[in-house]
């Protein structure tokens, strides 16, 4: 599921730490009150959309049923990405 070609290195994962001064928290935005997917709680509510170009539907299916916090393949509700990247990247790295 990687393509070398268009494929980032580098995950960020924050820690999810809002009640602390402002200045103390760990965030990818500008000194602000809030910023689109910051770790304010109201910020944090947004889409993540997988998609593969060049793959099938069955490879991102397959992926999204090993997630237990996706069942059937659909995560509704308030989940946790952290498990599907991380089924992610145990994949890529479990072929080689």
């Amino acid at each position: 599921m990687n393509n070398p070609d268009r494929s980032g290195d580098i995950i960020l994962i924050f820690k999810d730490f809002t009640d602390d001064d402002a200045i103390n928290r760990y965030t990818s935005g500008t000194a602000c009150k809030s910023w689109h997917g910051s770790l304010n709680p109201s910020d944090s509510y947004v889409p993540l959309i997988l998609a593969y170009p060049g793959g099938n539907k069955a490879e991102i299916e397959s992926v999204m049923n090993n997630v237990a916090a996706c069942p059937n393949g659909q995560c509704e509700g308030n989940w946790n990405v952290t498990d599907i990247i991380e089924e992610i990247i145990k994949r890529q790295f479990s072929e080689n």
